[in-house]
């Protein structure tokens, strides 16, 4: 069985390479509708800086400068060729994956990006010529990375821990034995309070549960059992038993989203979980709130309090002290499927779409990165956005200086 899963899951992904292939050789040109002068100083709210969706080789990285009103102009020397896939960030440092190296980008004072170093990403693969890296996911320190080697030993996907120095350098981190299969589909990581433990979905090739990872004390992962329960199929209605987001509020819940295409049909949920001391999963009764997506990305506020979800546009539910969701203020952007969402600390949620979008793929003018600024949950879109893209594929917001 784990051999017919295992056929199925590369499939999947050779599929989905060929797709982003055949884009990235239409969409090659850069393309972004931001007319602003380019930022020259420092002050900045936060830091914005979307990857093109290219999976495979080089693209480009677009960085927005944000003021303290969502609005946002390109930072100087924006965009930058090369790595761009996966972007993730932390303080002082940019990394981004071609497929087959991590490189790190160094933040200047303005917010600019310069190369500084790069490792081969595919070194410790027991098959470098099948394998690729697929991405990349961040401790919030900034301390480790881990990256989701597609194909590691010519079928498997496994998930790498690398060492991040106060230079920005990478170094690998040896498991003490093999490095734990991957979901083949689920990063990046949503993190527990205290950076102990990881979450992220699982691809339904596998099992639909909500993987889990322990962080041992030299940063690699250990796999854990977080006995996360999918919620109770309603009354006439099949269950939904398939994981597709997780986020972790800092008061101590997860919110997992779910859907009923791994084997139960059931309608797209969301319910939320309290966090126990070993990582597992306990769910709140009582807590489900029903979506209409079967694809809708997940973030969490820094006070753990507001959670945006991305379905037909973005709802925002406010967490109650006893873990529940209620949704709070209208639904923004109802035409734009949203793909990736982050938030800074200063109230600013981020948002691109997804980038099989038909708007993307035509370069329309919807297609780029929203700003929106957030008043106790209640959502305006920022002066200027969207700011157009022409292929936004990953997304990273850091914060101001």
């Amino acid at each position: 069985m784990r051999a017919i899963a295992l056929l199925v899951a590369r499939l999947r992904l050779l599929s989905h390479f060929a797709i982003i292939a055949a884009a990235a050789l239409v969409f090659g040109s850069t393309s972004y509708a931001v007319s602003a002068t380019p930022a020259t100083r420092s002050g900045s709210s936060a830091y914005a800086y979307v990857g093109s969706g290219s999976t495979i080789g080089s693209g480009y990285i677009s960085g927005f400068a944000v003021a303290a009103d969502g609005s946002a102009q390109p930072v100087s020397g924006s965009p930058y060729s090369g790595a761009s896939n996966s972007v993730v960030g932390a303080t002082n440092y940019l990394f981004a994956t071609d497929g087959t190296n991590i490189v790190t980008y160094t933040l200047g004072s303005n917010g600019s990006l310069s190369q500084t170093s790069s490792v081969d990403g595919k070194a410790y693969d027991l098959d470098p010529q099948a394998s690729v890296v697929g991405g990349l996911t961040l401790t919030p320190n900034g301390r480790y990375l881990y990256t989701d080697e597609l194909y590691f030993d010519g079928a498997n996907n496994v998930y790498l821990s690398w060492g991040v120095n106060s230079s920005g350098q990478l170094s690998y981190l040896p498991s003490p034995s093999l490095p734990p299969y991957s979901t083949a589909g689920g990063f990046p990581f949503a993190y527990s309070a205290n950076g102990s433990f990881a979450y992220t979905w699982s691809i339904c090739s596998r099992d639909g549960s909500v993987w889990g990872f322990a962080l041992r004390p030299n940063g690699s992962l250990n796999r854990l059992n977080t006995g996360a329960q999918p919620p109770p199929p309603q009354q006439g209605q099949g269950g939904s038993d398939c994981s597709q987001a997780v986020a972790i509020s800092s008061t101590g819940y997860a919110a997992v989203a779910w859907n009923g295409s791994f084997c139960c049909g059931g309608p797209p949920v969301i319910a939320t979980y309290s966090i126990q001391s070993n990582g597992t999963l306990s769910m709140i009764s009582g807590s489900e709130q029903y979506i209409s997506c079967q694809n809708s990305p997940m973030a969490f506020d820094p006070s753990g309090s507001y959670l945006a979800v991305g379905c037909n546009g973005i709802q925002i539910y406010a967490l109650s002290t006893q873990g529940r969701l209620t949704p709070i203020g209208s639904i923004q952007q109802p035409a734009v499927p949203f793909g990736t969402l982050a938030w800074d600390s200063t109230n600013h949620l981020y948002g691109i779409p997804q980038t099989g979008w038909q708007v993307c793929q035509s370069n329309g003018s919807a297609c780029g990165l929203y700003i929106f600024n957030s008043n106790t949950g209640m959502l305006t879109l920022a002066p200027g956005s969207p700011h157009t893209l022409s292929q936004p594929g990953s997304l990273a917001v850091l914060s101001g200086r």
